[in-house]
């Protein structure tokens, strides 16, 4: 990432974030920060949603673009203005507008997850991994591991 498209990545954030915070309904009934609260990192600004899932930072639009790079099998995000940037690009907005409105509606609807929830589940799936890709069966819930 960097050189001179910087800022029609900042444009593009802004527009599609404006055009999903317009039908968003209404999360919160507070009036939104000045930009001047906002931290210095944010590219765009959801509103009409939790406090926290509000700004999206530069780290995390550049983090969705090596998600997306990452997706597509690339080893690399490209430079903007390279064949494939474009699609990335709008692959990571896509990805951060989605995480947006999945956050907001969890918070609207009162549900959550807790640190154990999610270290458990991640434990689980790298343990479905490790199996898959040894070659491992997996072990039915409750049972012993019989090695031979």
């Amino acid at each position: 990432m960097g050189g001179s498209g910087g800022g029609r990545n900042v444009g593009l954030v802004c527009v599609a974030v404006a055009f999903i915070g317009a039908g968003w309904s209404a999360a919160s009934a507070a009036t939104p920060p000045a930009p001047e609260e906002l931290r210095p990192s944010t590219v765009a600004r959801i509103s009409d949603v939790p406090p926290r899932f509000e700004a999206v930072t530069i780290g995390e639009l550049r983090h969705a673009l090596v998600l997306a790079a990452a997706q597509e099998g690339l080893r690399s995000v490209p430079e903007p203005g390279q064949g494939g940037y474009g699609m990335l690009e709008t692959g990571a907005v896509n990805a951060l507008l989605e995480t947006a409105w999945i956050n907001g509606l969890a918070a609207e609807w009162g549900m959550g997850v807790t640190r154990d929830e999610v270290k458990r589940e991640l434990s689980r799936v790298k343990k479905g991994i490790v199996q898959e890709r040894c070659g491992i069966p997996p072990v039915p819930e409750g049972k012993p591991l019989h090695v031979p």
